[in-house]
């Protein structure tokens, strides 16, 4: 059994999301087997990524530091996105426990992204893909920089809308 999962409630495989390439929601879930694996991973949860804070950027996120979200129609337009290989993960906005075994074994949480700036090409085929990687991922991946856990990885195709 992986010592995680990761599920993407939104966007639906082949949903055409948002308007003028902003204006969409992504929604995961990230499930553990291990009532410790989150606290192991140094997870700040419940938190609320505002926009203006220091931890709403590219890269790891603050709340599932091990947390990779990539898409591959992320342009490098303006800093710092840096094209596909940027993780979104610190972007997510709402990071809240769903999953609650007792007093520090959190095995669910889902966190949310409402995308405000188009950061990608509108109208074409995008493939959003989560994972989860040992301790903090890093803020450009590849295979090498941040192997994902095997099981943990979610892809769905989408379109944004221009």
């Amino acid at each position: 059994m992986p010592a995680y999962t990761t599920s993407i409630i939104a966007p639906k495989k082949g949903d055409k999301a948002g308007r003028a390439g902003a204006n969409w929601l992504v929604d995961i879930l990230v499930n553990s087997n291990s009532s410790e694996a989150f606290t192991k991973n140094n997870a700040t949860l419940p938190l609320f990524n505002a926009v203006n804070s220091s931890t709403f950027k590219p890269g790891p996120s603050a709340a599932v530091p091990g947390l990779v979200v990539l898409l591959n129609t992320t342009t490098n337009a303006s800093a710092p996105f840096m094209g596909p290989m940027t993780n979104l993960a610190g972007l997510f906005q709402i990071n809240a426990i769903t999953g609650n075994r007792g007093p520090g074994s959190v095995n669910q949480v889902q966190l949310m992204w409402q995308v405000l700036k188009s950061i990608t090409t509108p109208n074409a085929t995008s493939l959003l893909s989560v994972y989860m990687v040992n301790g903090t991922a890093p803020l450009l991946v590849n295979a090498t920089s941040a192997p994902e856990l095997p099981g943990s990885r979610s892809d769905i195709a989408f379109t944004v809308a221009s």
